[in-house]
């Protein structure tokens, strides 16, 4: 059923894109999502992901015109909670990194079908004007290769924006593939 975008009250989602692969094993490299536009100033992320290469590393680039934002300046930082095997318990900041080619969101993690990566993301007012930088704020859990349960949550953004309109992400892996995963994205009405 179609409802027109004027009917619909502010704060409600709209489905922008959905794909289920989480019981096949076939793998991609990449999620790639250019669904970013001027009809929404917040989009709502949700994921479950598996690698295929014990102890590899995801990360996050920006997209601008079709292809990946590369330049060293993207900004990140995470605070984390976890647990090992052994039941040892710690905390505080994980993952950042001041001027670097991408945001990392989760490392070391296992190929595991049944410990997946979990995202809850939030992207923010892109709307383009440079105090208006496109942020991705969230939260990620995943089970690492060493036997450790992380939970962290995460802020990151690009620090040389200028005018570009970012239309989307681009999330990938160190090394190997993606598998077993599901996602959706919703932009949030005005």
């Amino acid at each position: 059923k179609y409802v027109q975008q004027s009917n619909l009250g502010s704060g409600s989602l709209v489905k922008l894109a959905q794909v289920d692969n989480s019981t096949s094993s076939s793998t991609v490299s990449d999620i790639t999502l250019d669904h970013f536009s001027s009809t929404y100033d917040y989009y709502k992320f949700y994921a479950t992901l598996a690698s295929d290469t014990q102890g590899s590393d995801w990360r996050v680039r920006f997209r601008d015109g079709g292809s990946d934002v590369t330049n060293a300046y993207y900004i990140y930082a995470a605070t984390n909670g976890q647990i090992n095997s052994g039941g040892t318990s710690a905390g505080g900041v994980g993952l950042a990194a001041f001027f670097t080619d991408r945001l990392d969101f989760a490392n070391d993690s296992t190929t595991s079908s049944n410990q997946k990566v979990v995202l809850d993301w939030t992207f923010s007012n892109h709307s383009g004007n440079a105090a208006n930088r496109l942020q991705l704020m969230g939260n990620t859990g995943y089970y690492m290769a060493n036997d450790t349960l992380r939970t962290s949550t995460f802020r990151g953004f690009q620090n040389n924006q200028g005018s570009n309109f970012y239309e989307g992400f681009k999330i990938y892996l160190s090394s190997g593939n993606i598998r077993y995963y599901n996602y959706t994205l919703y932009g949030v009405v005005k």
